[in-house]
């Protein structure tokens, strides 16, 4: 019987597939009332982003037209994610859990060719699960957990020279982006508890709400006139939105004497690959 549940559990997830960032876990509460759970987490996972449409005001010192509208659009694409930090989970009840994370997060993407490393900065979220039907002992019940990150990134650009109204000018470029992420999960589905292993899956609801900034600033010289000092700027920006929003997750959480149990999982889609793992300690 438990094997023929684990099957189905199995099939039910597959059956369709989609990206999502963070550890979902069990979607079930899995902390007794009154008790704590604190656990280490690791994931790893890459997607595209929709394309953005940038818009904004462009600023110069050596014409007139200061603050001209500017609007172009950019690729997002192989938004790489890395994560790992710390969580602590609440019993509420017997069906119901509270928890907070945080921690760090490598992130890197390509924007129209062009590589953007963010490095690592602080991700924090907080998040709730609760039981909605037991049968057996197979648990339905509904996850959600919303993440938050700023980072930034600034490089070097082109540099070159070129001719404005019979003026020679030499010119160097450098690049600030900056994206404010919000990422919110809503999951729900099936977790089969033997008592020593959990096997999980379900389906969920991805979105990513954000922006994304980018500063263009070109320092301007002229060959022969050394006390000359111009510039060329932009601020544009735009909002991330992921390119899918339904789909769903696979994973199993081992139980140990002396409550501990470490869990792993993996998120799929066409274009997209995820995947976590983790400890935790309940007392």
């Amino acid at each position: 019987m438990t094997v023929n549940k684990l099957t189905l559990c199995i099939i039910f997830t597959l059956s369709a597939s989609v990206y999502a960032t963070g550890f979902i876990g069990p979607p079930m509460t899995g902390v007794e009332a009154g008790k704590w759970d604190f656990s280490i987490e690791y994931g790893s996972s890459s997607e595209d982003l929709d394309s953005l449409a940038l818009s904004g005001l462009k600023y110069n010192s050596i014409s007139e037209g200061d603050g001209t509208a500017k609007s172009f659009t950019t690729t997002f694409t192989g938004f790489d994610v890395t994560q790992y930090g710390v969580a602590a989970s609440y019993g509420l009840s017997k069906d119901w859990q509270v928890s907070v994370k945080a921690g760090m997060a490598s992130a890197e993407a390509d924007s129209n060719g062009v590589s953007l490393d963010f490095g690592n900065n602080i991700v924090y979220g907080i998040g709730t699960k609760f039981n909605y039907y037991e049968v057996d002992d197979t648990i339905w019940g509904v996850s959600i957990q919303c993440d938050l990150m700023n980072a930034d990134y600034s490089r070097d650009g082109d540099s070159g020279s070129f001719v404005r109204d019979s003026t020679t000018y030499n010119y160097s470029d450098s690049f600030t982006h900056e994206i404010d992420f919000y990422d919110l999960i809503v999951a729900i589905g099936p977790t089969l508890d033997t008592g020593g292993i959990r096997a999980y899956g379900g389906l969920y609801f991805h979105a990513i709400t954000g922006d994304f900034d980018e500063t263009k600033y070109r320092a301007l010289t002229q060959p022969g006139n050394p006390g000359y000092s111009g510039y060329e700027r932009y601020e544009v920006s735009g909002d991330l939105e992921v390119s899918s929003n339904v789909g769903a997750f696979l994973g199993i959480q081992l139980l140990f004497v002396g409550e501990t149990n470490v869990k792993a999982e993996v998120q799929v889609s066409p274009d997209s690959f995820g995947f976590a793992l983790g400890g935790g300690y309940a007392f």
